[in-house]
């Protein structure tokens, strides 16, 4: 050990002469795996999996040592041919016999391959493959796959998925010499609407495998149909890429070395350039002429300009016909009513890692093949896979690690690579975990050190040209309201300015319909998409190139056909965040959507938000942002402050602080002066808060707002709002922004458009002009040579220094879903510009626990000056499931200072236990325990007669707000009222401390009480119909005498609550005339299940046979649900 001891002295005295010189070896520390290897534990050369991950210490950098190996792969790598056969075919829900297919997976001359891959569409059109995802033809197919195989050969079916009718099959012939680790194989579903995936058969399904040491992904999907839904078959193709990710592994789509994406694609032959139906009909009749027909084809020409299957493989020219649509059984196209134009709609397609090696044999369909509507297509791949031997790969490993470290600069400190020495790797994983600074997810973007990339930014002018840009956003509330073209006028057109490059449309409460809520479907989407496309400048061609929806909040983004920037498709993302408490099957209408672009070599971020409403919910409209704020973007990785420039916009709902003896009536007033209003401003919270450093730190906005507050307006009015609330003027719809230092943003104007006015708000709009980058590679790398030498003259010169504000931040008493924030500052105290971001711990992927997030978590900061970091804990019903009973909060925060030491901050908190988050069998038994039942319920009303049996079984929360609102509120209950999270808070209180007795007096709303409850039911551990019993509820739904025998097997607990819950349900029926619209949402509370997944029309249908079958009984003499509470309270009492 006293190798390991000299060899931690070394690099600690070499750390304090050089000023960490840097930080060089730390900075390079990277968790590393050459992409053939897999994640290998230790193997028979021991300890080199340690090297792997650590020794790459002190070259000049991971990637260098890549590049080294891939050269030098043949050295310790074989390589195999693996044979794949693959097809696609639409079976339009039709099984042939069960004697098989003949010719279709078979071909003459060609060896049996290594692996067939079959991808099915519409495979099953039956209601119970919608309705319940179960497939009798699925089994059929599997035998007619088997015996459609080459004679005398066997396969094996090593790996199936399937989504509705879109199944995906991987067979491998039995002897095969191309192994294959079954425990490695995963797959993955993703529908492409995935809030109502039971409505819909497109979508996709993955598998994810290796043959040999080589990774290969295989895509089987199926996209919109139409001839006119081109735009939304691209988005379908966006959205699986985002949404592949295999939970076993962790890859996404292109971390695999090959991918294979076949299917019904759906692409048609475009009519719009100049050829009719009936021409294209007679082309495909000529042997030679159809080919010609490709340059027609949507898919050639969408990825011919790179919008979708970038670098993707397919043949120029297909030298088979159109596989679409035939009349069934024939070989005549289309002669329905409909006419369809032919179509290559069924494709198959290839992407692969440079050095992998794929061939195409033959590519065509199988024009025999008549009892569907399409042609199955087919093709036969040779795939090299490799086969690395790990000990030679060790040995080459050693060799690049000390070639990469000769090649570095002599300046740069040097450690030769010594596997065999286990102490001193020993030793120096050690100084990795206590000494050096690591980022798991970032990429820089310029080098392989922070300290040059931090020179090469303050440089970038010398390597760079810029364009200016033009970009307008707009935020509109425009409350649920259907818009039409003359009623927006000159919303998206200003006088005096010519048309920008880009149009940023950010619109709220855009939907309001219980659909919209329930489904995250809208129909209102496409009428506002019209009204504005047809409200840009008539003068210039727009193209929507991003768009995401959360519900009512919709991001749109529209560049300009002829604009001189370009916009990196491989690099846009979007993502949604949700804000408040999630109630199963029910969307809120709060929260942000957010799309990350790339426009040139410059990165942008747009978030579009609906912050929560209510004077008093202003915590929550900070708790709002710093959840938003949290955003990561899955394509990327890149979080919210990666981007160079960030607009946020939309309905932060920020109001004017009426506790300044300035009533109502003032400010309505001021807002009628045409110079006073603007004095206003010192009154609006968001200002005040932001000036308090508690959100939007750095944003920039105009200090004073020359337009008046946007609301609330009389809907068709410049009135303001004369309704019963009558609500206070405020400038709740604002937009800002956010640039990295050395980024140039100018605002050209700023203001609202007072002539529109179906809403209660008035739309705000802003244009900016933006500096976007685009970097001279040459240059760049004629500059990178003396940033090196630049960056350690800097580190010599002095060690970055911070100070902190405290070591220690303690919340004290922490509540369920009551955010607490406490402020941390950070002070550049040193001579050099500095740059910390806060790290995960070792052995760890989060940078904190669950309940805890920073903002911003990483920051560069001037000689003196200061960073405000703000910290929030929230406990929801996730995190206190997970909780002890003691209920402590413990963090210990890593702050890493890019070239510099690390600083530890521990976060503590006490949480205390609730109601909420808990277990509702704990609490029945704990309650029954302490207390007798007159005890617990000292209330001054009488239980209903139906559920007074089984008192004893229910817990007091639910029990006291439940027969609250059955007292005094179920009549009053508006169920598209806000709910506002502050009457939560008091009602959480009242139920978890007992007082006030009367839950009115803590809350005067009862749709906040009703919303509470469902709060209160959706956060118990358990769900009220137990998991095991739920099929058999599904089945038993329509027949009231089943649905309730089903009922008396839940454990008892469970009993009680069901039939006390479907007790206030039924209540709510009868006494709310519009109650019904919440039906489905009640019913997958009670199966825990969100609305839109499989079964969820049987849910309803159960819970619609408990509460109207037993009215209907009830009127009409004994029910099967007394039964079951007689039952109940001999186990009971």
């Amino acid at each position: 050990m006293k190798d390991a001891e000299k060899l931690t002295s070394f690099l600690h005295s070499a750390i304090e002469i050089s000023g960490l010189k840097a930080g060089y070896a730390s900075r390079n520390i990277k968790e590393y795996e050459y992409k053939g290897i897999r994640n290998r534990r230790r193997n028979k050369v021991g300890i080199s999996d340690i090297v792997e991950n650590y020794a790459v210490a002190a070259s000049s950098g991971h990637r260098d040592i890549d590049t080294i190996l891939r050269v030098w792969e043949p050295t310790y790598s074989s390589y195999q041919t693996s044979s794949v056969f693959i097809t696609t075919f639409n079976v339009n829900g039709r099984t042939p016999t069960l004697d098989g297919i003949p010719g279709w997976l078979t071909c003459e001359g060609i060896f049996p391959p290594d692996f067939y891959i079959i991808g099915l569409q519409e495979m099953d059109l039956s209601p119970e493959a919608f309705i319940m995802h179960t497939s009798a033809r699925h089994a059929e197919w599997k035998v007619i796959l088997a015996k459609s195989f080459p004679k005398n050969i066997n396969y094996d079916l090593i790996r199936e998925i399937r989504l509705v009718g879109i199944l995906l099959a991987v067979y491998r012939r039995v002897g095969s010499k191309i192994n294959v680790d079954l425990s490695e194989i995963d797959a993955v579903v993703v529908p492409i609407d995935r809030h109502s995936t039971i409505l819909s058969n497109k979508g996709c399904v993955a598998i994810s495998m290796y043959m040999n040491d080589t990774s290969v992904c295989f895509v089987n999907s199926h996209f919109i149909a139409h001839i006119e839904r081109n735009e939304k078959r691209i988005m379908d193709y966006k959205y699986i890429v985002k949404h592949i990710r295999f939970r076993r592994s962790g890859k996404t789509l292109f971390e695999h070395d090959a991918v294979f994406w076949f299917g019904d694609l759906n692409f048609r032959l475009d009519t719009a350039y100049g050829l009719s139906n009936n021409e294209l009909r007679e082309l495909c009749s000529d042997e030679k002429a159809f080919r010609d027909m490709i340059i027609y084809d949507q898919l050639k020409r969408a990825m011919k300009f790179k919008v979708i299957f970038k670098n993707f493989k397919e043949p120029e020219i297909l030298n088979f016909r159109p596989t679409y649509k035939y009349d069934i059984n024939s070989d005549n196209w289309d002669g329905s009513k409909k006419r369809r134009v032919p179509a290559w709609c069924d494709r198959i397609l290839w992407w692969n890692q440079k050095g992998i090696n794929i061939r195409q044999e033959f590519y065509d369909s199988v024009s025999s093949i008549k009892f569907s509507d399409h042609r199955p297509v087919r093709a036969l791949f040779y795939l090299d896979v490799r086969k690395i031997d790990l000990a030679q790969y060790d040995k080459a490993y050693r060799r690049a690690f000390n070639e990469a470290n000769h090649r570095s600069n002599e300046s740069q400190p040097f450690l030769e690579c010594n596997l065999w020495c286990s102490d001193i790797l020993e030793a120096l994983f050690f100084v990795k975990l206590m000494t050096f600074y690591t980022t798991e997810n970032d990429t820089p973007r310029i080098s392989h050190r922070d300290d040059i990339e931090e020179v090469m930014r303050d440089w970038e002018r010398r390597y760079s040209t810029y364009t200016t840009t033009s970009i307008f956003i707009t935020t509109f509330n425009v409350n649920g309201r259907m818009p039409t073209f003359e009623a927006l006028p000159n919303w998206l057109t200003c006088s005096g300015t010519s048309a920008p490059d880009f149009y940023v449309i950010g619109l709220q409460e855009m939907d309001l319909s219980p659909q919209a809520f329930l489904m995250n479907t809208s129909t209102r989407h496409s009428a506002w998409q019209i009204v504005i496309q047809k409200s840009l400048p008539a003068s210039t061609d727009y193209i929507l190139i991003q768009e995401v929806r959360l519900v009512g909040i919709l991001l749109m983004i529209y560049r300009r056909t002829d604009c001189k920037v370009r916009v990196e498709d491989a690099t846009t993302d979007v993502e949604i965040v949700p804000t408040g408490f999630p109630l199963l099957g029910r969307m809120g209408n709060k929260g942000g959507v957010a799309v990350s672009l790339q426009i040139n070599d410059s990165s942008l971020c747009f978030v579009n938000s609906h912050f929560a409403a209510g004077q008093e919910e202003l915590e929550k409209r900070n708790q709002d942002y710093r959840e938003i704020s949290q955003i990561r973007f899955p394509k990327t990785s890149r979080s919210l402050f990666d981007h160079d420039i960030i607009f946020w916009f939309g309905d932060m709902n920020f109001r004017l602080e009426t506790n300044n003896n300035l009533s109502n009536d003032d400010f309505r007033r001021l807002c009628a002066d045409e110079n006073a209003f603007r004095d206003m401003i010192i009154f609006d919270q968001l200002k005040k808060q932001k000036k308090l450093n508690h959100i939007f730190v750095d944003f920039k906005e105009p200090d004073v707002l020359n337009f008046r507050p946007t609301y609330k307006y009389d809907p068709g009015t410049t009135r303001w709002d004369t309704s019963e609330k009558c609500r206070c003027p405020a400038w709740c719809d604002r937009i800002l922004w956010w640039n990295r230092d050395g980024v140039n943003v100018q605002q050209q104007f700023y203001e609202s458009v007072e002539s529109v006015m179906i809403s209660d708000h008035k739309p705000v709009r802003s244009i900016f002009h933006v500096e976007i980058r685009s970097i001279d590679e040459v240059k760049r790398d004629t500059c990178l040579e003396e940033a090196i030498r630049e960056a350690d003259r800097r580190a010599n010169e002095a060690l970055p220094q911070i100070e902190l504000s405290q070591n220690e931040v303690d919340f004290g008493k922490v509540y369920f879903f009551q955010s607490a924030s406490r402020i941390l500052t950070i002070k550049n105290t040193g001579k050099t510009k500095i740059s910390f971001s806060f790290g995960a711990r070792p052995n760890r992927a989060a940078v904190c626990e669950s309940w805890l997030s920073i903002t911003p978590p990483n920051s560069r900061l001037q000689p003196g000056a200061s960073c405000t970091i703000s910290l929030q804990i929230l406990v929801d019903k996730a995190v206190a499931w997970t909780l002890s009973a003691d209920g402590k909060l413990s963090e210990i925060l890593v702050l890493r200072l890019h070239h510099g030491r690390h600083y530890f901050v521990t976060v503590s908190g006490q949480y205390q236990h609730s109601a909420f988050g808990s277990s509702f069998i704990d609490l029945i038994h704990k309650e029954k325990k302490k207390t007798s039942t007159s005890e617990l319920v000292n209330l001054t009303f009488s239980p209903a007669p139906v559920i007074s049996a089984v008192m004893a079984g229910i817990p007091e929360s639910v029990f006291r707000i439940s027969e609250a609102l059955k007292q005094n509120g179920l009549e009053k209950i508006r169920f598209d009222d806000p709910s506002a999270h502050s009457e939560f808070i008091a009602l959480r209180n009242a139920l978890d401390t007992g007082k006030p007795t009367n839950l009115f007096e803590a809350c005067k709303s009862a749709f906040s009480m009703y919303d509470t409850l469902l709060t209160l039911i959706t956060s118990f551990k358990e769900s009220i119909i137990p998991p095991t019993s739920q099929t058999e509820c599904l089945r038993a739904a329509g027949d009231i005498i089943s649905c309730w025998s089903c009922v008396k097997k839940f454990p008892v607990e469970n009993r009680n609550m069901f039939i006390y819950f479907i007790g206030f349900v039924t209540e709510l029926m009868k006494r709310n005339s519009t109650a019904n619209t919440q039906m489905q949402l009640l019913a997958d509370i009670i199966f825990r299940q969100s609305t839109g997944e499989n079964s969820y029309l049987q849910r309803l249908k159960f819970l619609e046979t408990v509460v109207w079958g037993s009215q209907g009984t009830m009127r009409n003499g004994p029910s099967p649900q007394a039964d079951c509470q007689d039952d109940a309270d001999l186990i009971i009492l």
